[in-house]
Order: structure tokens, then sequence, then C-alpha cells
């Protein structure tokens, strides 16, 4: 019978734990940053809109050239639409629904991402103005930074002309990025809105063969955002990445071949063959995102080694050198959103390495338990893999695995006292207490321990099976209770002989702080 144990991190903050003594609420910075898309909204405002300040604005978008070209979000704290980060945006934010919907959910804020996803892709649809034909930009940039005024005022004081890319001026990394853009909304689209989402492919669809067909960079084509978003790194990016979403919206493994064609025609590091990673995901240079994408998608070790590279440098270092950081702990890369690049760096940064597998036992990467309050947690997992009164290879199980925050981060990255699982143990290093804050899963079923949200299993209730828990907090604090099958605490140890308990189904679990920055945790079942 399989059983899985959760270790819980709590207080990870935007790259490490944040253990200072204010409570932030990070359930409200989400709804601010989502809130933040209702203020940029263009056109004829949505009922749905939540800023009572705002009114219609650029209704007339497109005029010039006898399209309808209203909607989307102006850029930054200008009133041009430049669609190339816009459609970047739409991109990150539908990506972020298909990794965490349910935290949105719990936060209650997925109607609100969802509304202002559809409002964009509602916006670049209407761009989509033939099969050879994109709008990127409406506005000029110079009369709009020119112009220090509402929104609601701009149609009074200028012309807003609208730019687009053809077949004979090309723009491959817009049209790649709106295809991305697209394809991903049809992605979190689907399951409440299947219409839309295949409106949505068809149009990523097309919107991509323009991109592979007409090679070029849209700011060639765009002279005017030049000064403002231009493609440096060219539309190689933007061919692998739309070529992704449209795999992973379509199920296509033709998009996936797309994708690993081009890979090699990503940027390397100066003078070597090593593909870039002092740099990350952004507006203008997605190929960071297609190092992790096709790392998940094909698990090859090429993908995965760019992946770790980039990570590492924004975290222990890649060949000596890494990000730099602020004195407070701020990823600090360029002076332009710096902390848009800091944000750009996922959870998933760290890491979870497992150095010693006894038995079946899997260890999963770091996971979300609670995204608003900031709770992540591992799993070890051993389904499949039966414990049983015998001989010494089949009462226990154990498993060695490390949890990697970054080296260089500031002192206070990580406390003990501020994760939940290390609560309420004492005791000198080599005894034990009872913990119940490591909770212990049979079948999905809760039977030892309870969780940082309160959930508990009152009595518990394991047929046919003695088993133990125990964890160990700093300074190598531990604790072990033992259970009988008919979930009735037998024995709790102030050490662990394992002479002792062998035979019971022991699983212990043991955690210590190994330096400023590592967690080891270990798993014995």
């Amino acid at each position: 019978m399989g059983f899985r144990t959760g270790c819980t991190i709590l207080g990870l903050g935007a790259v490490m734990a944040v253990t200072a003594a204010p409570q932030y609420n990070y359930g409200e910075a989400l709804q601010k940053s989502i809130y933040f898309y209702d203020c940029r909204q263009s056109g004829v405002l949505p009922s749905w809109n939540r800023v009572k300040w705002r009114g219609p604005s650029c209704v007339q978008d497109g005029e010039d050239v006898g399209k309808d070209l209203t909607g989307g979000w102006y850029d930054a704290g200008d009133h041009v639409k430049f669609n190339f980060p816009m459609a970047f945006s739409a991109t990150l934010l539908a990506w972020s629904v298909k990794e965490y919907r349910d935290a949105y959910t719990a936060s209650g804020q997925l109607t609100h991402i969802l509304n202002n996803i559809r409002f964009v892709t509602d916006y670049l649809i209407k761009c989509h103005t033939g099969p050879t034909e994109l709008y990127g930009q409406v506005g000029n940039g110079g009369l709009d930074h020119a112009f220090w005024g509402p929104a609601e005022s701009v149609e009074k004081h200028m012309a807003r002309p609208a730019y687009k890319i053809t077949a004979s001026a090309p723009g491959s990394d817009l049209a790649g990025e709106t295809a991305a853009a697209t394809a991903a909304a049809a992605i979190i689209f689907r399951p409440t809105h299947a219409a839309y989402a295949d409106t949505l492919i068809r149009r990523a669809k097309e919107i991509y063969t323009f991109a592979e067909t007409h090679k070029g960079k849209y700011s060639d084509a765009i002279k005017d955002a030049q000064g403002y978003y231009n493609s440096w790194s060219g539309y190689n990016d933007e061919l692998v990445w739309g070529a992704l979403w449209l795999h992973m919206a379509t199920n296509d493994p033709s998009y996936l071949a797309k994708a690993e064609a081009a890979y090699p025609t990503l940027s390397n590091e100066p003078q070597t063959t090593i593909k870039s990673y002092r740099w990350t995901i952004a507006w203008d240079d997605k190929s960071y995102g297609c190092y992790v994408l096709l790392a998940k998608l094909t698990g090859k070790q090429q993908y995965k080694d760019d992946a770790q590279r980039w990570l590492d440098y924004w975290t222990v270092g890649t060949n000596g050198r890494h990000i730099a950081y602020t004195p407070r702990g701020l990823a600090w890369l360029d002076q332009w959103g710096s902390c848009r690049y800091a944000a750009n760096i996922p959870v998933s940064q760290i890491t979870v390495q497992k150095n010693y597998v006894q038995g079946k036992g899997a260890v999963s990467n770091l996971q979300v338990a609670d995204a608003a309050r900031n709770i992540y947690y591992v799993t070890v997992d051993y389904t499949g893999d039966n414990l049983y009164p015998g001989t010494q290879d089949s009462y226990k199980r154990e498993i060695q695995f490390r949890i990697s925050l970054p080296t260089n981060a500031p002192a206070n990255s990580w406390s003990p006292a501020n994760d939940w699982s290390y609560s309420g143990l004492s005791g000198a290093q080599g005894t034990t207490t009872l913990s119940t804050r490591i909770p212990v899963y049979d079948n999905g079923k809760l039977v030892f321990g309870s969780e940082p949200t309160g959930t508990n299993i009152g009595e518990v209730r394991q047929p046919n099976k003695a088993f133990g828990v125990s964890g160990s907090g700093p300074n190598g604090k531990s604790s072990a209770v033992l259970i009988t099958p008919q979930g009735r605490v037998i024995a709790s140890f102030d050490h662990t002989t394992r002479s002792g308990i062998r035979g019971k189904g022991l699983i212990i679990v043991k955690s210590q702080e190994s330096g400023r920055s590592i967690i080891t945790k270990r798993i014995v079942k």
C-alpha cells in the first residue's frame, strides 16, 4: 500500500523566504496586479471593468485605415498600443493561469484574469485583418510621449496612426508572439469557452504560418517601434515560442518538430556554443521560456541543461557568474523594469535534488499549496511500493533529498521559525518529540498529521498496517510516533532506534538546516 508525505515550506517570496515580522498579503498583491490591466484598457470599457475613474478612450482607433482596432491595453504609463509587448504579456498571463488555475480560483481572481486576457485576445483578433496582414501598433510614440493628459482626451490632441506588417514588410517576431498569445489563451479558455478557443486556434495557426513563411523583424517594418520596443533578439525565438504554444494547444506534433528544428537558431553566449543564459525571458527574448517548455515537453537533456544553466545564473551561479543582488535581496538585471525581470524567474528555480532513493520512491518538484498565503511543499510518493513487517528491506524506505535556495541570497532568506512544519519541535539532536505537522496520505486520504490550512485527520483509521512518523527541525531536533493498524498511537520515541521498531512499517521524516540557504530533508519509510 503506497504512502505519500508532504514537507511544507512556508514563506517563500518572489525568490526566497520572507522572514520579517509583517504579514504580507500576497492575495491583495495579486489582485492589484490584475487591477492594473483594468486601468490600462483602451476603447469602450467592458461592464466588468472595476476602475471607476476610467471612461471610454480612443474609440476611433483604426479609422485611418478603415479598420476597427479599438480595445487592447495601453503601454506602461502611455497611450500607445504596442502589440509586441502586449501580446507577450497576454502569453505569460495565460501561462500563469495554465499552471496555477487553482490558485487564481482560491484567491478569487480567476474571473478577473480571464476577463483581461480575453479583452486583449479579442483586440489581437481584430488586428489580424488578413492571412498576411497584421496590425502591430496604434498611436505614434513621439506624439504620445509629448502629451501629458488622461487617456480619455488623447484623440482630441493628436492623430493615432495604425501600423501593420505584411508579406512585403514582414514581422515574424510580432506574428509569432501573437500566435503564441492566442494559442496560450485557447488552452485556458478551452474548459469553459470551447467555441472561443477554437476561434483562437484558427487565428493562431494562420498567424504562425504568416510568421514562418514571410520572415523579417517587425521593427524594420514598423519603424516607429524602434525607439520603444525594437526587436533586438530577432524573430527566431518567437518562431520557436509560437510553435511550442501551438503544440500545447493542439497536440499537433508537427509544431513541436518545428520548435525543435528551429531551436539551434536561438542565441548563444558570445563566442561560444552555449545557449544564452545571462538575461531572462521578457518582451523581446523568449528563448529562456523555450528552454523550460522544451525540457518539460520532451525531457531531453539538452533543454534541461540550457534551462538549468539559466536558472543557476539567477541563483547559485554558473561558471563563476551570477546575477547581482541588491542589499535587500532583489535580483538586479537592468535599471528598466528591474522587478519585471526578477518576477519572470519562476518559483521552479528553487530546485529539489534527490540524493538517495530506496525502493520505488519519488520526490516532486516544488508544489503550490496556497499561493495567496505563499505556502509551498514537496511530496514524497511511495505509491505502488508495499511496506510490511518482515525482512530488513520490507519494513522501511528511505529517500534523501535537498531543497536548494540561492547561496547568494540575503541571510534572512530562510528561517526555520517561519516554516510551519518545524513548529513545536524541541529537544537536543538525537532526541525525538511527537510531531503532527508532516502530513501522511494513503490513496489520497490524510491518515496522519495536519496541513497548514488547519485540515487534520481527527482519529486515524488505517487498516492492516502499523506506521510511524518523525520529523526533525533546526539543529537536528526530531520526533517520532508509531501508530497501530487500528489508528491508535502506541508509542513515541525519545530517540530513533530502528531495532526497537523493526517490522512496524515505520515512516520517518527528518529535516535539518544545512547552511543558511540549503535545506535537506530525509524521508525514511
